[in-house]
C-alpha cells in the first residue's frame, strides 16, 4: 500500500513514524504555546488521531515543514 504525503510524493508504508507532542517539541524548538498557536493558525502538519486524548504527528511532515522553515529564512 502506497500513502501520499502533503507534497503529493508516494511513501511506503513502512517507512511512516509517528511522533509525540514532546518530540515535536524537541524537533522544532518550539514553545508548547508556539507550537499551539502554529496548529490553531493551520501552520502546522496535521495531527494523526490515535484515540480519544492521544494524537501524533507524522514525523517527515515535521521534518519538511522544517525544512521549508529553513528555505524560507531571510539572509541578510
Amino acid at each position: 500500500m502506497q500513502l501520499t504525503n502533503l507534497r503529493g510524493v508516494n511513501m511506503p508504508e513502512n517507512n511512516i513514524r509517528l511522533i509525540r507532542f514532546r518530540e515535536v517539541l524537541t524537533m522544532t524548538g518550539l514553545s508548547r504555546s508556539s507550537l499551539y498557536r502554529f496548529i490553531e493558525e493551520n501552520q502546522f502538519p496535521p495531527q494523526v488521531q490515535l484515540g480519544d486524548r492521544a494524537v501524533a504527528w507524522v514525523e517527515g511532515e515535521v521534518q519538511e515543514w522544517i525544512a521549508q522553515r529553513i528555505t524560507n529564512r531571510r539572509v541578510d
